[in-house]
This record gives C-alpha cells, sequence and structure tokens, in this order.
C-alpha cells in the first residue's frame, strides 16, 4: 500500500473530521472565485464606476486569499495535533519521519483537490445569482454569464499552490516529534492553562489601555500608530482574558454552596476540562467573531453616513468658480442658470472670495449673510474690528481655526485698533480648498481688494442651493459631463462641482466597503463556526468512551444531557460574550465620533447575531447529543 493510498483511506475514514476542513476551504475558495469573476467580467470595461468595482473586488480577493492561507495553515496545523495517537501509532509500527510528512502532504493534496472542485463547481452554479446581486447593489446594469477561464485558472493556480505549501510546511511541526509525545498529547494538552491572577489583572490594564485609546484626547497622540496599537490591544485582551474563563468558572462554582448537588461536581470538571483543552481554539474564535461583528457594524455605519459626510464637502449642490484668466464663464454661467433655475425650488448664489494662494481667503460680510440666509441660518452682524475665522477644510475642529499672522499683518494696515476674532462653523467653498477664510466688514474687504491685488486673486463664486438635489442626480450628471475639464489640457480658469458626482462616488465606495467587508466576515463566521465542530469531532470518540463508563456507572440520560448541554453552552458562548462585548465597545466609540446615530443599526445586528447563534448552538447541542446519547 502506497502512502498516498494510506492518505485516501484515512480521509475516508475520517470524513466527518475532515468535513470541516473541506467546508471551510470550499467556501473560501468559492467565494474567492465569486469575486475573481466579479472583477474580470467584460461589462466592467465599458460602464462607467467599472475600473473601481474591479479593484475593490480585487482588493477583497487579496484579504479573502491572505485570510485563507492562515486559516486553512491553522485548521491543518490543528488537525494533525489532534491526531497524536494515530500518528504514534504509524511510528510505532516503523513509519519513519519522511514518511510521515509524505503522507500528511498527500492527504492536504487530496483535500485541496476536493475542496478547489467543489468551490469551483459552487462558484459556477451560483455566479448568476452573484453577478445578479453585484448589478443591483451598484446599478452597473445587467451582468451576462461569460465563459470564466481566467478565473478558474487563477483559483486552482493560487489554491492549489496553497495547499501545497500548507501540506509541505504543516507536518514539519509534528514529524521531530517522539512517540511519547504523540501518545501523550491529548492529556498534556489539558494540563497548560492555570488560572493566573496576573494574567486577569495585565488584561484589565490592557483594557483599560484599550478604552483610552478610544479617547479622542488621548488617542490623537500616537498618530498613525493609533490602529496597529488598537488592534495589538483588542487582540491581548482576548487571547489573555479567554483562557482564564474556565479556571475562573470553576472557582466561582467550587465556593457555591450546591456545588456537591446533582450533577454540579462532574459538571463543573467537564467544562473546566473542555474549556482548558481548547483553549487556543477559544481565543482565536472569539477574536474572529470579534472582527467579524465589528466589520459588519462599522461598514453599516459608514452607509449610513454617507449623505452627512458628502454634505459636509461643498456648502451648495452645485459651485461654479471663475478665476480672472477665464473667458467663457458668461456661457457656462447661462447654461447653468437655463438648466437649474428652471427647476423649482433652486436659489442662485453669487461671491467672491480674496485668495492667498495655497493659504487662506477673505470673504465680504454681505456675502456671508447671503450665504447663512440660503442655508437656513440667521444673519450675523460685523463690526470694522470683528473677523470670523471659518474652516477650510470639513474636518477641521473649530478649536484648532486660528488668524494666521500673515492674514493679521494684512488687515492691520487699514486698521488701528485690536481685531476682535470669532470661530464660525460653516464651509462656504469646497472642502481643502483653502486651510482659513476669514469673513471681514465690506469696506474693509474692498480696501482689500483694491490696494492688495498683486498678493490676492479674486475667485467668484456662483452657487445654487437646491434642496431636492437628491432627487436631480441625472441633472448633476449632465452638468458634470457638459462642463467637465479636459484630463490632458486642465483648465485652472474654473471648475464646477456637484454634491451628485460626491454622492454617487461616496455611495458606491461605502457600498463597495460593505460588500467586500460583508463578505470576508462571513468567511470569518464560517471559520468560527468550523472550528468548533472541527474541535468537537476531534476529539468525539474519546468523549463517547467517557460518556458511555458514566452511563454505566448509573448516570441517567437526563443528566447526561445536562452535562453536554452546560459543556457546549459555554464552548459556544463564552467566545461569542466577549466579541458582542468587543463590537459595543466599537460601537460607542463610532457613535461618539460621529453625527449620525448608529445605536438602532446595532441592536439590530445584535439580535441578528444571537438569532443565528441560538440556532447554531440548537443544532450543536441536538446533534452532540445525539453523537453521545444513541450511538
Amino acid at each position: 500500500m502506497t502512502l498516498m493510498q494510506i492518505a485516501y483511506k484515512n480521509i475516508k475514514r475520517s470524513q466527518r473530521t475532515y468535513l470541516a476542513y473541506l467546508l471551510s476551504s470550499t467556501v473560501t475558495i468559492l467565494l474567492f472565485y465569486l469575486f475573481s469573476a466579479a472583477a474580470m467580467h467584460p461589462n466592467l470595461t465599458v460602464i462607467e464606476n467599472g475600473s473601481t468595482l474591479s479593484i475593490a473586488l480585487g482588493a477583497g480577493n487579496f484579504i479573502i486569499y491572505g485570510f485563507s492561507f492562515l486559516f486553512i495553515g491553522y485548521s491543518s496545523w490543528a488537525f494533525l495535533m489532534s491526531r497524536g495517537k494515530q500518528l504514534g501509532t504509524y511510528i510505532i509500527l516503523g513509519m519513519s519521519p519522511k514518511q510521515m510528512k509524505k503522507m500528511l502532504f498527500w492527504e492536504n493534496v487530496l483535500i485541496g483537490l476536493v475542496a478547489i472542485a467543489l468551490g469551483l463547481i459552487g462558484g459556477i452554479l451560483f455566479s448568476g445569482l452573484f453577478f445578479k446581486l453585484v448589478s443591483n447593489l451598484f446599478g452597473m446594469g445587467d451582468f451576462q454569464l461569460y465563459v470564466p477561464i481566467v478565473p478558474v485558472l487563477l483559483t486552482t493556480v493560487l489554491f492549489f499552490g496553497l495547499f501545497l505549501i500548507i501540506g509541505w510546511l504543516t507536518p514539519r511541526f509534528v514529524s521531530h516529534q517522539k512517540i511519547l509525545y504523540f501518545l501523550k498529547s491529548d492529556r498534556s494538552y489539558a494540563q497548560r492553562i492555570q488560572l493566573s491572577l496576573l494574567k486577569i489583572i495585565l488584561s484589565g490594564l490592557v483594557l483599560g489601555g484599550l478604552i483610552s485609546l478610544l479617547t479622542p484626547s488621548i488617542g490623537s497622540r500616537f498618530g498613525e500608530m493609533w490602529t496597529p496599537l488598537l488592534g495589538a490591544c483588542g487582540v491581548g485582551f482576548i487571547f489573555l482574558l479567554t483562557p482564564q474563563l474556565g479556571a475562573i468558572y470553576v472557582n466561582v462554582k467550587k465556593s457555591s454552596k450546591d456545588y456537591l448537588k446533582g450533577i454540579n461536581l462532574f459538571a463543573t470538571s467537564e467544562v473546566s476540562t473542555s474549556l482548558k483543552e481548547n483553549t487556543t481554539m477559544l481565543s482565536l474564535n472569539t477574536l474572529l467573531l470579534t472582527v467579524a461583528f465589528l466589520t459588519i457594524c462599522a461598514l453599516g455605519s459608514m452607509e449610513r453616513n454617507v449623505l452627512k459626510s458628502v454634505t459636509s464637502i461643498m456648502p451648495f449642490p452645485y459651485i461654479y468658480i471663475e478665476r480672472p484668466e477665464n473667458t467663457h464663464a458668461l456661457t457656462d454661467i447661462k447654461r447653468l442658470d437655463d438648466q437649474l433655475l428652471s427647476m423649482e425650488g433652486v436659489e442662485k448664489i453669487s461671491y467672491e472670495i480674496l485668495r492667498k494662494e495655497y493659504g487662506y481667503g477673505f470673504l465680504k460680510a454681505s456675502d456671508f449673510n447671503q450665504i447663512l440666509i440660503a442655508k437656513g441660518t440667521p444673519p450675523m452682524e460685523l463690526a470694522s474690528q470683528r473677523v470670523l475665522i471659518l474652516p477650510g477644510d470639513k474636518n477641521m475642529k473649530l478649536k484648532n481655526l486660528s488668524l494666521l499672522p500673515e492674514a493679521k499683518e494684512q488687515l492691520n494696515e487699514f486698521l488701528t485698533g485690536d481685531l476682535e476674532v470669532q470661530k464660525v462653523e460653516q464651509m462656504v467653498s469646497q472642502t481643502g480648498a483653502y486651510r482659513y477664510i476669514y469673513v471681514i466688514d465690506d469696506p474693509l474687504w474692498q480696501q482689500l481688494k483694491d490696494q492688495a491685488a498683486d498678493n490676492l486673486s479674486i475667485e467668484s463664486y456662483t452657487a445654487y442651493q437646491d434642496k431636492q438635489w437628491l432627487n436631480h442626480l441625472k441633472v448633476a450628471d449632465e452638468l458634470e459631463k457638459e462642463l467637465a475639464q479636459d484630463e490632458i489640457d486642465w483648465d485652472y480658469s474654473y471648475s464646477f462641482s456637484t454634491l451628485g458626482r460626491y454622492y454617487e462616488s461616496e455611495l458606491l465606495t461605502k457600498k463597495l466597503c460593505l460588500f467586500v467587508g460583508v463578505s470576508i466576515s462571513i468567511i470569518f463566521l464560517v471559520a468560527s463556526v468550523s472550528l468548533i465542530y472541527f474541535r468537537l469531532y476531534t476529539s468525539l470518540d474519546r468523549e463517547q468512551q467517557k460518556y458511555h463508563a458514566l452511563y454505566k456507572l448509573g448516570f441517567s440520560r437526563q443528566e447526561m444531557y445536562q452535562t453536554i448541554g452546560r459543556k457546549v453552552r459555554w464552548l459556544l458562548w463564552a467566545p461569542f460574550s466577549i466579541a458582542l462585548s468587543m463590537m459595543w465597545l466599537g460601537v460607542f466609540y463610532i457613535e461618539s465620533q460621529t453625527a449620525i446615530s448608529i445605536l438602532t443599526l446595532s441592536l439590530k445586528y445584535s439580535t441578528l447575531f444571537l438569532v443565528l447563534y441560538f440556532l447554531f448552538y440548537g443544532i450543536v447541542v441536538r446533534v452532540y447529543r445525539h453523537k453521545f446519547i444513541e450511538e
């Protein structure tokens, strides 16, 4: 019998054990294929925004493939560790380390080939539905079915290479071990984790650091290091706290008055042992669920904030900016007047800004009040010595607004008294066009215009207020195309922008992020379920022997049910509870940073997660009990 035949028979005889590994790999390959087929669809080369969608799907593929390597590699390693006695038996029978490596290599290759075949078949069968989903979600028109030769080849080559690498790499972690290591693998594994007060205190300190980083006043100090520090604290907290749950649970139960009553003594011991044996799986499962929950909530909130984000980019839905060298402004503005003023409720606003190149600008008070009235805000009175400071960027905080020394010097040339400064949160230009805009009274503004012409240039704004601009996206698109800039010979004498273009672009980006994020979260959830299934079934034979012996000693079926239920409940709900708590920590942070509340949305997501997990828990308990009691 060849080593390949032994590998095949190992898989055939332990089908249910290999099933989780196979199914999780198949789902990952299926999603990778669907993303590849959509990203390479011929329609994306001829439709608007097609390249953006293609790039986003390609980026999603890259993330999926990277996660697949880690997940499949870990699953393969964990599966090998659970087969200690089997591998030890092979060594006793005379199998050399080299032969063991080859046998394990062929097992990975055979599983990989089956997973690739099933993933591609499933992907091809579901590609029509997936294309329809992409088409409807992003408004890309019909995605016709096509012969996906390149996606099939790409998926096959990449994942076959991945399984070859995993098959070559993972056996090297165990092939050098001695026989005693394999034969004692079950018992030694359960004795590694003990209650550590130091680790519990340390996990509390890490949680405190995590909460501190979410505080804007502290988190802002770390700059670009904020994200990796936040991730490190989150992962550190999960991996420090989760392994201690078993020991904490046992100590609490032992101090209970009911500890020696009924099945409590045995059930507590079972839960403790199970948590200790599965500490790595529990920590990893908690991390997977946390990432999945946070991703869905965070990206869901991003889509809800699109309108708020876009309306802060520019003060009006349509803005035409004319500079001195412009020769076609009258024609352009007449075209805009004819189109926009014919629509009900549209109001025209004209104003000028004296611009200091790449810095700041001056706006006269009468124009500023005209803008405020158009925005539905009461006008402001402005004395000659008073200056209003407006932000030039939507992300600029009010406390950071200041009067630049150069601007102050220019104003002091025409003033005798001290300047009175007031900060106002109102955009009057496109975000990023200026650092600051200073509102001054009309006579002072006219003096600057007349006597500082060498230092300042005039930008004339023609804006249109339209409260129903979301219903006029087609109009905005037509005007954008008609007044579009030549990409090669750019005309700096004018610019025309609409909120409609920003809105559609931002909405597409957020939908892409949500779509890719949810798809990756599905993989994380599948991985989480697979880890639980995998761990329960790899220890099934040993657990069956133990429970059958207890049954013979007088344990009733109902007591067996209660013990198994309590054990499975902890394995499933301990990671879920920590993950849900971490998700809500993230939700409260997002809530504090955005103007639109996501609490209702997060409650809906939490309810959905709870319902799905209850269903999963019910299925697992029912099947697991059946395996123990009925077989």
